[in-house]
């Protein structure tokens, strides 16, 4: 077992992620305007404007589909208003896909303190659950309105250090 993996945590800017989502979107965009524009163009456009946005809303990314040449109504804003659920879906598949192919483990339990930086403040919080899928710990700050267990700072497990 290598604790950090062999290969890196897969990030919204991994090349196979954006790869995948522009896929995705490109579909979406090919059945919206009735396959009148060829599939490989659709994907072609979204991998285009997937580059140059990040996290914009449906109607921005419309617009630059009509930059393209793309037509563009309100219910191509609603299935881009879609694409940052996608990317995080697509996310969490391949993380799980990595944590299983390198065979990450977290070492820590629930109940262990921990400290990591969190908006470039350094925190130290518990441990108060553990996803094993996707390598995370949820952690807990006393005396701040967080619910043991349901709420708290997700942190990947690369991210902390027990205290």
């Amino acid at each position: 077992m290598d604790l950090f993996g062999k290969s890196p945590r897969p990030t919204s800017k991994s090349v196979e992620i954006k790869q995948k989502l522009a896929e995705v979107i490109g579909q979406k965009v090919f059945e919206w305007c009735n396959e009148e524009t060829p599939l490989e163009d659709c994907i072609i456009t979204s991998e285009k404007i997937l580059e140059q946005s990040y996290n914009e809303d449906g109607y921005q990314l419309a617009k630059y589909f009509e930059d393209d040449g793309f037509g563009s109504d309100s219910e191509l804003v609603g299935i881009l208003d879609s694409i940052w659920w996608e990317r995080d879906k697509i996310l969490n598949e391949h993380i799980k896909k990595w944590v299983k192919e390198d065979n990450i483990q977290p070492q820590l339990n629930i109940g262990d303190k921990v400290k990591y930086k969190r908006r470039k403040e350094e925190v130290i919080a518990e441990i108060a659950r553990i996803d094993k899928d996707v390598a995370q710990y949820l952690t807990y700050i006393e005396g701040i309105g967080q619910i043991k267990g349901k709420s708290g700072h997700i942190i990947n497990f690369e991210d902390c250090e027990k205290i």
